[in-house]
């Protein structure tokens, strides 16, 4: 299978950092606002653009258009987006073992889970289940780059 482009990484990992932003579009109305909250709602199963299209009752095309004007991101990044950030609460809620939350997000197996991990937070997860405040950390390093500042240790 071949590799995605380094691009889409880069995007994976700027919606993680807008994570906010996009996910609390949920409660806006239009066809956004219901994209992202069917995005939420299927967090833990396989969801495609194209069910997500269907449900919207909009053609596949249409929802990527309003995607990238509306959230700038494509709706693969968004379904991944809220898919992942589950897991990444599953895993700082529970210590977790990586194959039960792989299971219950509906991933193939840990591997998969991984993958999509570290595309959008560019870290495994085992990471984050070894340190509850590793998330923190991450998103701490990740500003301190944009701005130029030193990262503060999370607490």
């Amino acid at each position: 299978m071949p590799r995605e482009p380094k691009h889409q990484h880069s995007r994976a990992r700027e919606a993680w950092r807008d994570r906010d932003r996009i996910l609390s579009c949920a409660s806006h109305g239009g066809v956004e606002g219901r994209f992202v909250a069917l995005a939420l709602a299927h967090r833990n199963t396989i969801y495609r653009v194209e069910d997500a299209a269907a449900d919207l009752r909009v053609g596949v095309r249409r929802l990527l258009r309003l995607s990238l004007r509306v959230l700038g991101y494509s709706p693969s990044v968004i379904i991944g987006l809220a898919r992942v950030s589950s897991v990444a609460r599953s895993i700082s809620g529970h210590n977790g073992q990586l194959k039960a939350i792989a299971a219950e997000h509906a991933y193939p197996g840990p591997a998969a889970m991984h993958r999509q991990f570290v595309r959008y937070l560019g870290v495994a997860p085992s990471i984050l289940s070894k340190n509850s405040a590793a998330l923190s950390e991450i998103d701490n390093r990740k500003r301190a780059r944009r701005s130029g500042r030193p990262a503060r240790k999370a607490v």
